[in-house]
């Protein structure tokens, strides 16, 4: 008697490919249209850390959601299941890029899965709306507060210079200044990244893999700023002391309250069989995003920023809370728009660090106006100066 096959979807283990459910299977299999193990595993594994981190996270959303609600969570996603999260989320009040993320990993996963077919145009749609609607009512986007050159110095005397944690702290915060880092950035440095040059008096970064760098050809940047300089020259002694300077170690590493590093490969992780096992990798040795976020804030927190006035005396405490490790990214051209008269495309071409005029053109503006100047460029302000009723030349004529 023949067995019979009963139609099931499969679950994987948490962190693999959501299975694509099929019904029966068919009676002859194409070799040539499968994937080898080696494949999938890579597939599985595809895509950069901090965003597939980001996606699974979205992804458990998503299946939570459709299995409270009697739903599939299975891969091909259905479009109803899509629409209907999306609409749920925006009835939860969900920030427009939250959302818009949310759309992005459900494709994503499809996409990583072999789906391409997903329509997420209902979806989008009703997006559009939300996001219409939300800036009618005047609600923006959280931001991060950037780090201008007088925060920076605010948020660096914040930092113990006698213990191998403010020492640490300091170099992150300034490389994340003078290298346009994001969190996860800054966390992938390697001992190899940093060099000094022309007698320690210039000392040359690269960012291995960048969102900017799409190839991972690395990108390169000169710092010769003397307090920079110092702060990694007093870290690398620390690391040397230490034994933590190999090439291939991570450069930030964590810091234990007795002020020691974890020896390379001492971080206890879970192996294939459920089972703590030594991370031989060095990974695990270095600090995370997460870590690096939270050091900026404790530096902030000790600074006061967190209080209700700036150094300079102004109230805006809502500005400074929003302070996040992202502030260091945005500092540079915060920082350019705030003293100097360079245009948002001079500021883009300068810094080399950003695509988007539109992305840009934010932290010029917020610059200008924090310097008490319009945050429109010379030209355009230039322009609207000679509309001014006051203007003392205007040349009255005939009404």
């Amino acid at each position: 008697m023949d067995a019979e096959i009963m139609e099931a979807e499969i679950v994987g283990e948490a962190g693999n490919l959501p299975a694509v459910t099929s019904g029966r299977l068919p009676d002859t299999v194409d070799v040539n249209e499968t994937l080898t193990l080696a494949a999938r595993k890579m597939l599985e594994e595809s895509g950069r850390t901090g965003t597939r981190d980001t996606y699974f996270s979205v992804w458990t959303s998503f299946a939570q959601w459709c299995v409270s609600n009697g739903r599939a969570a299975a891969i091909p996603t259905k479009e109803g299941n899509l629409t209907s999260w999306v609409a749920a989320l925006i009835e939860r009040d969900t920030p427009p890029t939250s959302v818009r993320r949310a759309i992005a990993a459900v494709q994503w996963m499809n996409r990583r899965a072999g789906n391409l077919d997903l329509d997420d145009r209902p979806a989008k749609t009703i997006l559009a709306d939300h996001r219409h609607a939300w800036a009618k009512a005047g609600r923006e986007t959280k931001t991060s507060a950037p780090v201008h050159l007088d925060r920076l110095e605010v948020l660096l005397a914040a930092c113990d210079e006698s213990t191998p944690t403010g020492r640490r702290d300091r170099a992150v915060m300034l490389l994340g200044f003078f290298i346009r880092a994001r969190a996860s950035e800054l966390a992938a440095l390697r001992n190899r990244d940093l060099e000094l040059h022309d007698g320690d008096e210039l000392l040359v970064v690269t960012k291995r893999t960048s969102k900017a760098d799409k190839q991972d050809e690395g990108i390169e940047y000169d710092i010769d700023d003397p307090t920079c300089i110092a702060a990694v020259k007093a870290w690398k002694a620390d690391l040397a002391a230490q034994k933590a300077d190999a090439p291939g170690l991570p450069f930030f590493r964590s810091v234990t309250r007795h002020g020691t590093f974890r020896k390379p490969g001492g971080k206890l992780v879970k192996g294939p069989n459920g089972k703590g096992v030594r991370d031989k990798s060095g990974e695990g040795d270095g600090i995370t995003r997460q870590t690096v976020n939270a050091l900026v804030k404790a530096a902030a927190e000790r600074a006061g920023l967190f209080g209700e006035f700036l150094p300079d005396g102004t109230s805006n405490p809502a500005y400074v809370k929003t302070l996040t490790a992202h502030g260091l990214r945005a500092g540079a051209p915060t920082e350019l728009g705030r003293s100097t008269d360079m245009t948002v495309e001079e500021i883009m071409e300068a810094l080399g660090d950003w695509k988007s005029a539109d992305v840009m053109g934010k932290y010029v503006k917020r610059g200008r106006r924090d310097g008490g100047r319009s945050g429109q460029d010379r030209h355009r302000a230039a322009a609207m100066s000679q509309l001014r009723l006051d203007r003392a030349d205007r040349v009255q004529h005939d009404a």
